[in-house]
């Protein structure tokens, strides 16, 4: 019962927050992607998400109450991506990617499922991303962070769960999984053979700009995590050292809203200027092919789902902060029973089993 009271607040002050969108770095377009990459990019999505399916099907994410923190965390992230933050002296911007984040406190399976399900409603209802590059955006926001940034570089570093070492953990982690996805998309731009593309130059302003955006994904993360671990350290993933008392419900509400208002003050500081991977397309002047017949399906697919577009109302004389804010309590949302139909689908298959 308190999650509903948790969800109902998260919701509604997102709604009443003036968020501007204009886009997510490292997201793909269609247009920059070649068929064959693409659908390298879904079978190597479909494989990871049918595995960390099969993991959270063993476990009972029911009794471990899961689930719920699915939902919120889920919800969490789409609000803070919708939060572009200006890096002084670039003239670009960026924001929480949030695979690291998820993967810490669900585990890398969880962590999986629910950035995938963010990425995947973010391309069918609000068209942020291709509907063919999915797999690609996916597997450079999803499979690099919970599955290599996390497992090999957060888990040995944060050992203890010490402040220090906490910290420690976050930056190189939260670092490598955004230098990762980086380098990801540009070998993706680049193995799709875009006309003209100067690929030494694209790869070289991917890997600097998302240096310093990499930077800001490790601080962003080492300070919630630090956050939550003075309050409810018993929800971590990881194991934590010492034991530590279960925390009460009416403390789990305040923090949760506590952090629910550090979003909303975010979304006054909006930035509109380019990500990371639209500066870096500019700088080497490329705008993309025209789209493949694969790339023509998906997206007239997309444009009838697309409920809002852009993060905005379709044909729609209203202001465009009124479109923005309502589109983050749509996309908030539909994480969240998308989260709990796929969980309750696996709850269902277990006991029947």
């Amino acid at each position: 019962m308190p999650w509903l009271f948790v969800t109902a607040g998260f919701l509604a002050w997102i709604f009443y927050c003036p968020a501007k969108r204009e886009g997510n770095h490292i997201h793909i377009a269609d247009t920059l992607i070649s068929p064959v990459v693409g659908a390298a990019g879904w079978a190597a999505t479909a494989t990871a998400m049918t595995y960390s399916l099969r993991k959270l099907h063993k476990e009972d994410i029911l009794e471990d109450k899961k689930i719920p923190l699915m939902g919120i965390a889920g919800a969490f992230v789409f609000a803070a991506q919708m939060i572009n933050i200006a890096i002084p002296g670039t003239g670009i911007s960026g924001h929480l990617c949030g695979g690291l984040l998820l993967a810490c406190l669900l585990g890398p399976y969880a962590g999986f499922i629910t950035i995938s399900v963010i990425l995947a409603i973010q391309a069918l209802f609000f068209g942020d991303g291709g509907l063919f590059a999915l797999g690609c955006n996916i597997f450079n926001m999803g499979v690099l962070p919970c599955f290599i940034a996390y497992p090999l570089l957060f888990k040995p570093i944060a050992g203890s769960f010490t402040k220090k070492r906490l910290t420690a953990a976050s930056l190189v982690a939260g670092l490598a999984s955004i230098l990762l996805a980086a380098f990801a998309v540009a070998i993706e731009i680049i193995l799709s053979n875009i006309t003209a593309l100067p690929w030494q130059a694209f790869l070289g302003l991917m890997l600097s700009t998302h240096f310093i955006i990499g930077i800001g994904e490790g601080l962003a993360t080492g300070g919630i995590l630090l956050f939550i671990h003075a309050a409810m350290p018993e929800i971590f993933a990881q194991p934590i050292a010492t034991p530590v008392p279960k925390t009460k419900k009416w403390r789990k509400i305040t923090i949760t809203a506590v952090i629910i208002v550090i979003i909303g003050v975010g979304f006054w500081f909006n930035s509109a200027h380019p990500d990371g991977l639209e500066w870096s397309l500019a700088q080497t002047g490329v705008e993309g092919e025209a789209l493949s017949l694969f790339s023509q399906f998906f997206t007239a697919i997309q444009q009838k789902t697309s409920i809002m577009p852009d993060y905005n109302f379709k044909n729609s004389e209203a202001q465009e902060l009124v479109g923005n804010s309502f589109a983050g309590i749509v996309g908030s949302g539909i994480v969240i029973m998308a989260i709990l139909l796929i969980c309750g689908g696996l709850y269902i298959v277990r006991k029947r089993r």
